[in-house]
């Protein structure tokens, strides 16, 4: 089976991995005799910052441009929401805590182009528009953009609430957040529904707990964890009972970080000059996992367009691979309740799964869900005190004052000032 060309594929070790885990998608690409899928024909909305797509400003990423939406002109596609059309351009280019980089790392992940240069997207044909709705200055309106989900096949989100209870759907102000997730998935993809792919979030450690946020553990979305590139699920990838699968990222420590597209040249997090300057190997967090999920669902969707969204959950689920300390052996223990188990013991918490690629309706792959003790998942916080959220630079598009918290488990990328991509 013939790897992509592209020359830093071999450092996408989420993609191909000897001796470690991986996204197991060669043989989709690849399969030597039998269909191939590339996502070509699945349309995806990455909701983020920016995205290296900017005609004007002279900026337009030639590992990305393809894939990005265009007319029968070929002129790029941006939503228009209330008559104002949101182009994705980056306006902080500096590559600090709070600039424009962050879409375009994760825009990476899931469609960069086979094109024999830099590296190589997950669904490197599918169709993708980004949504600035975290931009630095004119992002594009929450609810609005989550109303327009309907258009696509899937949406990507490597964003979230910081503070536990923030995004609480029965409290005031919430209903049309709420309403557009669900319509999503009644109206979406002609009534068999979009696809939403959230990041479960990096605070692990802080006590926080996905099942504390309405957004990740709502039915209507697939909440995405972290696992490291040996199976363990990393420090940081917050826990929770609704988290369905694990894509894969950094180990917390430096280790395993994912080499993707950045802005070009010395703008961006890679301050070399282009070509290098173009790609960064220090991407991580659940926001580096969410995309590549995503890819693995326009695979999924390119092979049978019939599915339900439901039907994706199931074939994620079943499809999985086991993670933890005993990858490469049988499970044991706890670890021997799979997904759909009705009783489980004492104790347990958070799902925790590595996906891998399905690219059909059915399997008779039994499934391998792992459960982890809660000693090992999670550590409950107190109840939050009701004292207001700390200030912020600038106004929040988000109901209720929630603040959405950064995917990357680097404190200085975290910092919530603003509203954050993970």
């Amino acid at each position: 089976m013939a790897a992509p060309s592209d020359p830093l594929f071999a450092s996408q070790w989420h993609l191909s991995n000897a001796g470690g885990v991986d996204l197991n998608v060669l043989p989709v690409w690849d399969p030597g005799s039998g269909a191939a899928y590339t996502g070509a024909g699945v349309s995806v909305l990455i909701f983020d910052d920016a995205v290296e797509i900017d005609p004007l400003g002279g900026h337009v990423h030639s590992d990305l441009d393809d894939n990005y939406a265009t007319d029968g002109g070929g002129n790029f596609l941006h939503l228009t929401i209330g008559g104002v059309t949101y182009a994705p351009a980056p306006i902080d280019r500096s590559g600090t805590n709070f600039s424009d980089t962050h879409g375009t790392q994760v825009a990476g992940i899931l469609a960069a182009e086979r094109n024999s240069e830099g590296g190589v997207g997950v669904a490197y044909d599918v169709t993708f528009t980004l949504a600035p709705i975290l931009r630095s200055d004119t992002p594009a309106p929450t609810v609005g953009t989550l109303e327009r989900s309907i258009d696509f096949d899937v949406t990507n989100h490597s964003w979230g609430f910081q503070i536990d209870f923030e995004d609480n759907f029965d409290a005031a102000g919430w209903s049309g957040f709420a309403a557009a997730l669900e319509t999503s998935t009644t109206a979406g993809r002609g009534g068999l529904g979009t696809v939403n792919v959230t990041s479960a979030g990096n605070d692990r450690q802080d006590g926080s707990d996905t099942n504390y946020h309405s957004f990740e553990n709502s039915r209507f979305t697939v909440s995405v964890a972290a696992a490291d590139e040996t199976g363990s699920i990393a420090p940081y990838s917050r826990p929770g009972a609704n988290i369905l699968v694990s894509g894969l990222s950094d180990d917390g420590s430096g280790n395993g970080t994912i080499t993707t597209t950045d802005l070009l040249g010395p703008d961006g997090e890679n301050p070399a000059a282009s070509p290098d300057g173009d790609y960064t190997d220090t991407f991580g967090g659940t926001s580096a996992a969410t995309p590549q999920v995503s890819g693995i669902v326009a695979l999924m969707l390119e092979a049978n367009p019939s599915l339900g969204w439901r039907d994706v959950q199931d074939i994620l689920a079943y499809t999985a691979r086991h993670t933890g300390s005993a990858i490469g052996g049988p499970a044991a223990e706890h670890e021997l309740y799979t997904w759909g188990s009705t009783v489980l013991p004492t104790g347990t918490s958070a799902a925790c799964t590595t996906a891998t690629t399905m690219a059909s309706a059915s399997s008779t792959r039994a499934p391998r869900c792992a459960w982890r003790r809660a000693g090992r998942c999670s550590r409950r916080r107190p109840t939050p005190s009701t004292a207001a959220p700390s200030p912020r630079a600038r106004s929040s598009p988000f109901p209720t004052a929630a603040r959405p918290s950064c995917s990357s488990p680097t404190a200085a990328r975290c910092a919530p000032s603003r509203p954050r991509s993970r």
